[in-house]
């Protein structure tokens, strides 16, 4: 995961509050990107003197900046990064165009890349191997149009620089990963976490009822509530425009209509469904593997993860590294599931055992770390540490496998 933060100025004026903001909800989300960072400015405001003792405190290597042209100096970008693909600086963001008009800042992954770069243009033409470079060649190309062609999951600021400057945010079709923003009457601000947003010190830390009202009736706050009254999360499928006229949400996906039309398209006999079920499982962990990183799979020992471990498993030339969570209570552990799983594959297998005083213990980093309460995610939070402790970055899970199967 990365960490994304930035502000747009609907008056055109980005100041030295802005950036010191936009900073505060970096630092505030560096556990989400440990590897890099960069920063993206007006190149007005750069060179300014008001700017010159807080820019003065950074590695030059990291501050980008866009041309201004009239009172277009409105935004301020900046990215924690987690490096998955082309972990070099050539990954950096936000990454810019040539013409450095278009502006990347980008947190997920795109599974179908090296497709949309093949039709995007010759390989020489790309200067990284990322799928920042190719998401940002397809805005560039496409516009927002490009959100159609994207298998993956992400939440990104897209803002293109000239006379009049445009930011458009989008988050992918389930709500994989996280979106926030606030409005007021000067600007439009943005982050990966609410937290950020709150501790950037430009929105005021007031609780919501609301959103306390449906954690307590659904175990989670959905969106677009979040426990900050003044704080959005922008919904899963939707995109926000912003420009000096305001700020518009839209929705790029319908999942009603796409389960019609999935419906209407599938297969009427059993055998052919398990077939085409089979495929797209197959493709889907295929494109999943794909990475510059240590790689896991997090194992209950239940059909869908282990049915995740055995897909992975296949045609690997070293042994796929799993994960299980254990309890001391046999009756609640499925650890001799995920241990027979785990040898029928051959992998080298993780066992993570939670006893109730270490939970008790922990609970003080989880809740920091969960930014949005929630009822359920500490095993899960748990593992993950295991698993960063085991030396991967990126773990396959089966959550949604429930969901999508009507387990």
């Amino acid at each position: 995961m990365c960490g994304l933060a930035g502000l747009m100025r609907l008056d055109g004026r980005v100041t030295v509050e802005d950036v010191g903001a936009v900073l505060r909800m970096l630092d505030a989300q560096d556990h989400r990107g440990p590897d890099d960072w960069g920063l993206l400015l007006p190149d007005a405001a750069a060179r300014s003197r008001e700017l010159g003792p807080l820019l003065g405190r950074l590695d030059p290597a990291h501050v980008m900046t866009y041309p201004v042209e009239r009172s277009s100096a409105t935004t301020v970008l900046g990215v924690r990064r987690l490096a998955i693909l082309d972990r070099s600086p050539r990954g950096r963001m936000p990454m810019g165009s040539a013409n450095r008009r278009g502006w990347l800042a980008y947190n997920g992954e795109t599974y179908n890349y090296r497709e949309l770069r093949a039709e995007l243009g010759p390989a020489e033409s790309f200067s990284s191997g990322s799928d920042t470079e190719v998401l940002l060649r397809a805005f560039d190309t496409w516009g927002e149009a490009a959100l159609a062609r994207l298998r993956g999951m992400f939440g990104l600021a897209y803002f293109q620089a000239g006379p009049t400057p445009t930011l458009l945010l989008a988050r992918d079709r389930f709500g994989i990963k996280p979106l926030y923003w606030h409005e007021d009457r000067r600007r439009v601000l943005f982050a990966s976490e609410v937290t950020a947003i709150v501790r950037g010190g430009l929105v005021p830390d007031e609780a919501s009822g609301e959103a306390l009202a449906r954690f307590l009736e659904w175990g989670s706050v959905p969106s677009p509530l979040t426990t900050v009254k003044d704080v959005r999360a922008l919904p899963p499928g939707h995109i926000l425009k912003i420009s000096s006229r305001g700020a518009r949400v839209e929705r790029y996906w319908d999942l009603d209509g796409a389960v019609e039309a999935a419906r209407r398209a599938a297969p009427r006999a059993a055998a052919d469904a398990v077939v085409a079920t089979r495929e797209r499982l197959e493709e889907s962990v295929r494109l999943h593997l794909v990475s510059d990183v240590p790689l896991g799979v997090f194992l209950s020992g239940g059909i869908d993860s282990s049915a995740l471990a055995a897909l992975a498993a296949e045609g690997r030339p070293q042994p796929l590294t799993t994960l299980s969570v254990a309890f001391e209570e046999r009756a609640l552990s499925e650890a001799a599931y995920a241990r027979r799983m785990a040898a029928r594959v051959g992998a080298d297998h993780h066992e993570v055992l939670l006893r109730a005083p270490d939970v008790f213990a922990d609970l003080g980093a989880f809740f920091a770390a969960m930014d949005q309460p929630t009822v359920d995610g500490l095993n899960t939070w748990c593992i993950a540490r295991a698993a960063r402790e085991a030396g991967l970055t990126v773990v396959l899970s089966g959550l949604g496998g429930d969901e999508v199967f009507w387990g």
